[in-house]
């Protein structure tokens, strides 16, 4: 069995494949190291990981090739891109990925300790969507830690990404001595979930559903949940202690604790099955805070709080609590959020109800709409013209004044009092003095002196008028 070669048998100045020419190294672990690169034909920077390999080299390298093929295929904004994958002239493998700028973080981690729970939820929930696309496609990442999360700074905010996906995945076959390399490329015990302590051989996607809860563990407290003396002690740990919790720690809060543990769980059938579901309740308990972006500035709405009906169809979102002016508070009485952000979430969210209504379907309903009011405008008018009393027609003048003018001796003694005919202006109806009319004794009359209003018609008469006909123009 050969020996591996050693280090300095890259440095810079040498090219690989004839096309990538190594200028300075970025790290090196147990099973090789990553370099950045110039890409000559194409005047590019790219990074390079070159596998050292010995016995393992046959193997290795088309499995390395399958899984470069299946991480450049999911094109993910949260994992690293690959450009190209290959061989060197002593035959050992490498993958070409895109050059990150920032920091990875553990180097954050180590700056700073910890992190808030606020700011660790938004910095790794891209990590969990990135996790859910991989896990859609098949692909299980299984070497989840702080140094494989690159902080990715733009002028837009932070971009994490995932890097190394499914390297570890093809180096962890069994527990060997090389697990125990700290550092290494294919990554440290301190993460793996108690199947893979154990050495079982149906590891899915809930492996890194632990992974990704002792990395969220970590960020807020500053060190993993289990730790040993040795790499024994820490496999027996991981099998069979529980962590401290975070409330005792100070680190979150009781829901959150509670979202971590359910993560963390020993039997893999009480965890949460899928990064779906844990990514909804981080998403959730976030949104509670006030915050509704992540690290990336993606509406966490969007990204992981679907509504579905009844028959399984994706509901449109509630938009009406992101537009300013209509939501006033947000839950557990937070601030709600910025202007710029609302405005964004409101153009990102279809309609509040139902299915989703395009612009065009809108423009349809208007177009329905203002021949419908109009029509009903219309109806309106015609029918009070015609049930509205007309004062210009004889016969509803003449009812008026018989209805108004009260009885004179004349109509009294059973006299006809002739109607006004239709040439003749009708006069404004006035009631008469009262005079002294005669009386039996059995009969008393009490004449009363009616009230005049300051016209000089009596009340009665001015509330007798006929009303005025508004649908006729003056």
């Amino acid at each position: 069995m050969a020996s591996p070669p050693p280090a300095s048998k890259y440095e810079a100045g040498v090219v690989i494949a004839n096309k990538y020419r190594l200028e300075r190294k970025l790290g090196e672990g147990g099973m090789g190291s990553v370099w950045a690169a110039h890409h000559v034909a194409l005047d590019t920077a790219v990074a390079i990981k070159v596998i050292r390999s010995d016995s393992n080299r046959q193997e290795l390298a088309p499995r390395l090739l399958q899984e470069a093929r299946a991480a450049a295929k999911l094109g993910h904004p949260a994992i690293v891109r690959v450009f190209d994958v290959g061989q060197t002239a002593d035959g050992d493998p490498f993958i070409v990925m895109e050059l990150l700028e920032g920091e990875s973080l553990n180097q954050r981690l180590a700056r700073e300790l910890r992190v808030s729970a606020t700011e660790a939820v938004r910095l790794l929930l891209p990590i969990a969507d990135a996790l859910r696309a991989a896990h859609q496609k098949g692909i299980v990442h299984r070497d989840i830690k702080p140094d494989n999360v690159f902080l990715v700074a733009d002028a837009t905010g932070v971009q994490p990404k995932l890097v190394d996906f499914g390297i570890a995945k093809l180096a962890v076959r069994e527990f060997d001595s090389q697990l125990t390399q700290r550092g290494a490329v294919v990554g440290s015990p301190d993460y793996m979930a108690p199947e893979q302590a154990r050495g079982d051989d149906d590891i899915d996607r809930r492996a890194d559903v632990w992974s990704f809860c002792v990395l969220l563990y970590e960020t807020m407290t500053g060190g993993p949940p289990f730790q040993g003396a040795n790499y024994n002690a820490l496999m027996r740990a991981i099998l069979e202690d529980t962590p401290p919790l975070l409330t005792a720690l100070c680190a979150a809060d009781n829901e959150l604790a509670e979202v971590v543990q359910t993560g963390l769980a020993k039997d893999r059938a009480n965890r949460w099955q899928s990064m779906q579901e844990l990514g909804e309740a981080l998403a959730r308990w976030l949104q509670k805070q006030g915050v509704f972006e992540d690290a990336a500035g993606n509406s966490i709405e969007a990204k992981w709080l679907p509504r579905r009906t009844e028959n399984g169809y994706r509901q449109s979102q509630p938009s009406f609590g992101s537009i300013p002016g209509f939501a006033t508070t947000t839950p557990d009485g937070a601030q709600p959020p910025s202007p710029s952000t609302a405005r964004r979430l409101a153009a990102e969210a279809p309609t509040s109800f139902g299915p989703v209504v395009t612009k065009s379907g809108l423009r349809a309903k208007r177009r329905l709409l203002v021949p419908a009011a109009l029509g009903a405008v219309l109806v309106a008018a015609v029918s009070a013209r015609l049930l509205w009393p007309n004062p210009a027609h004889p016969e509803t003048k003449s009812r008026v004044v018989t209805q108004v003018a009260p009885a004179t001796p004349a109509s009294a003694a059973g006299l006809a009092t002739p109607a006004p005919s239709a040439s003749e202006s009708p006069a404004p109806v006035v009631a008469p003095e009262p005079t002294p009319i005669a009386s039996t004794p059995a009969t008393k009359s009490h004449p009363r002196r009616p009230q005049k209003s300051r016209t000089g018609a009596s009340p009665r008469s001015a509330e007798r008028q006929p009303a005025l006909d508004l649908l006729t123009p003056y």
